[in-house]
C-alpha cells in the first residue's frame, strides 16, 4: 500500500493572510539571513493579492492534515505586457523553515504544477539564489532549466545572484 500523504493543498482565502505573511516573513529571513525591509506595507500587498486570486494566477496553501498551514504557493503573471500575460506565469514558494525537509514543498508543487499544465499557461518562470542547492535541484526535478541568472547589481554589492528558471506547461511527466 503506498503511503498516505501527510499534507494537503487548497486554495488560500484572505483568512490565511497571517499564515502566509508569516511564512514569507520567516522564508526571507531563512534565505537572506536577514528580515524583509520595514518601510513596505507586505500585509495590505498579499492581502489584495489572496482577493484578486483568479483560477490561474493564485495562491495555494499547503497544510498538515490537522490544518497547520506550513507553506504555501502561488502563481503570479510574469509580466504586465498583455502578448505574454496570460501566458507565463512567476511560482513562488515559501515553507516554514520548520517543515523545509518535511516533503511539503515537492508535495505542494506538484498540485500547481498539474494544474497549470492544464491551464492556458505555456511557461512557469522561477527565481531563487544561486546558491539555493535544495530549490535548484527541486526545480530540476519537476522539470525547470537555468536558463541564466541576474549578475549581482552595483547597488547591491553583496547580493547574491539570481538563478533564473523556465519550465514549459504540459511538461513530460
Amino acid at each position: 500500500m503506498a503511503d498516505q500523504p501527510r499534507f494537503r493543498v487548497r486554495q488560500a482565502t484572505i483568512d490565511d493572510l497571517d499564515d502566509v505573511l508569516g511564512i514569507w516573513r520567516r522564508g526571507i529571513e531563512s534565505s537572506l539571513g536577514t528580515p524583509p525591509p520595514q518601510d513596505k506595507d507586505y500585509k495590505t500587498y498579499f492581502a489584495e493579492r489572496l482577493l484578486n486570486q483568479t483560477e490561474i494566477f493564485s495562491f495555494t496553501c499547503a497544510e498538515t492534515l490537522d490544518g497547520l498551514v506550513v507553506g504555501w504557493i502561488s502563481l503570479s503573471p510574469f509580466r504586465s505586457n498583455p502578448a505574454v500575460k496570460g501566458v507565463m506565469a512567476e511560482m513562488s514558494a515559501y515553507v516554514d523553515p520548520e517543515h523545509v525537509a518535511s516533503g511539503i514543498t515537492g508535495f505542494a508543487v506538484k498540485s500547481v504544477l498539474a494544474r497549470a499544465d492544464a491551464s492556458p499557461l505555456q511557461y512557469i518562470v522561477a527565481f531563487t539564489l544561486e546558491t539555493n542547492d535544495g530549490v535548484l535541484q527541486l526545480c530540476k526535478r519537476f522539470g525547470f532549466t537555468l536558463v541564466g541568472s541576474y549578475p549581482v547589481s552595483p547597488k547591491a554589492p553583496d547580493a547574491t545572484p539570481l538563478a533564473y528558471l523556465v519550465r514549459p506547461c504540459a511538461y513530460p511527466s
